[in-house]
């Protein structure tokens, strides 16, 4: 059966995402735990220079666990309302129980898909939209390891083009969205910084002091509190429109 229409995806994904946006608030404004424990360590190295190093290594793990924590916990709970459910009361539990499954399918995913495009660049394409939904079969139908990947694999069968549209559109039209509002974000915190600072922040290849990265993860946490929870509903109803019309 045919997925729905992408303008119709689109619409749909972005009244559920304005819709649920305050009562996941709770959940979603844990993105922004990880980047302030990274700012925090960046301001110390500040006084503790032979602490720079490891400043950035500590805070870009303990940012890594956060990130994938709240993304958990905000699946779970998109999954379950986006089908009309109640989320499950102890999801800040369950999260933290699976967290380690989830990282090791991911490795698994991320070890295939790049296995294709190690190959041939158009074969890690297909592989990335294959298991794409991997996630949600993990966490919605508790298939573990090989079988989530495999779930996703038989959900995208013979569907493969529809489903890359679906996805392509909605989330390139999604990333420009939240690159323009990045852009505002690091221009006005360039602005009361100082225009040096500015140049710092939009400068991807310059060497940078702690303190930069810092400032750059808190804008993304801020990027990510905003966008993520659009990124994954859209996924999550992708997701549920594909096992429904799975014939």
């Amino acid at each position: 059966m045919p997925l729905p229409h992408i303008h119709d995806l689109i619409s749909e994904t972005w009244n559920d995402y304005k819709k649920h946006w305050n009562p996941s608030l709770p959940i979603s404004a844990w993105f922004l735990a990880g980047p302030a424990i990274f700012l925090i360590l960046t301001l110390i190295a500040q006084f503790f220079p032979s602490f720079y190093s490891a400043a950035i290594v500590i805070g870009s793990a303990v940012n890594f666990v956060f990130l994938l924590w709240t993304t958990v916990r905000l699946s779970v709970w998109l999954l379950a309302k986006d089908q009309g459910k109640e989320p499950p009361k102890n999801e800040k539990q369950f999260a933290g129980a699976v967290l380690l499954s989830f990282f090791w399918i991911a490795i698994l995913d991320s070890l295939a898909t790049l296995g294709g495009f190690i190959l041939f660049v158009l074969p890690g394409i297909w592989l990335l939209i294959l298991f794409k939904f991997w996630p949600y079969a993990f966490l919605e139908d508790g298939r573990g390891g090989i079988q989530a990947l495999a779930a996703s694999a038989t959900l995208v069968k013979g569907r493969w083009w529809q489903t890359f549209w679906r996805i392509i559109i909605p989330e390139f039209l999604f990333f420009v969205l939240f690159t323009a509002v990045m852009a505002v974000l690091a221009s006005f915190v360039g602005v009361v910084a100082g225009g040096a600072k500015l140049d710092l922040l939009l400068n991807e290849t310059t060497t940078l002091n702690p303190l930069i990265y810092g400032i750059r993860a808190a804008l993304e946490g801020i990027g990510q509190l905003i966008f993520v929870p659009l990124i994954i509903l859209l996924e999550v109803k992708i997701f549920h429109y594909l096992k429904s019309t799975r014939s």
